[in-house]
């Protein structure tokens, strides 16, 4: 394990300033440790969050599942009523895998979360099917 200050640069969202793709956003103000990897370059709403920005080879998505993974027990040392200060992220620890193995767990969750997305729309249909039969079922055909 090695603190996220170590392998990422951590900042505050500065107005105007576009973030690189991969860099992965933790919110930090009204909180509940939600977090996001940016999938293009773009800007980021200065006040809410924070940046953190690989400052070595490390894979964006593995980097965000390690946050994730982490997050429960970072806010219940850390956070501070509703916010987490930024200056505490560096805290949050990353499990140091092979960059082969970092890849390979990256695409295991892109693959889980097609599977969620396919199994949500799946669940959909059902309750339009659903709903169609019911206002159907006593619906007399003549």
């Amino acid at each position: 394990m090695v603190r996220l200050n170590k392998i990422c640069k951590i900042e505050r969202a500065i107005k105007n300033k576009i973030y690189p793709k991969g860099t992965v956003l933790i919110q930090i103000s009204a909180t509940r440790g939600q977090t996001r990897l940016l999938k293009k370059d773009c800007t980021v709403p200065p006040s809410m969050y924070a940046c953190i920005i690989p400052k070595v080879d490390i894979d964006s998505l593995y980097l965000k599942f390690c946050i994730d993974e982490q997050m429960e027990e970072f806010l219940s040392k850390y956070k501070q009523t509703i916010n987490i200060p930024i200056n505490n992220l560096k805290y949050i620890n990353i499990s140091q895998k092979h960059i082969k193995d970092q890849k390979l767990i990256s695409e295991l969750i892109k693959l889980f979360d097609l599977y969620k997305e396919q199994e949500q729309l799946l669940v959909d249909l059902l309750i339009i099917l659903k709903k169609y039969f019911l206002e159907n079922l006593f619906v007399q055909k003549v």
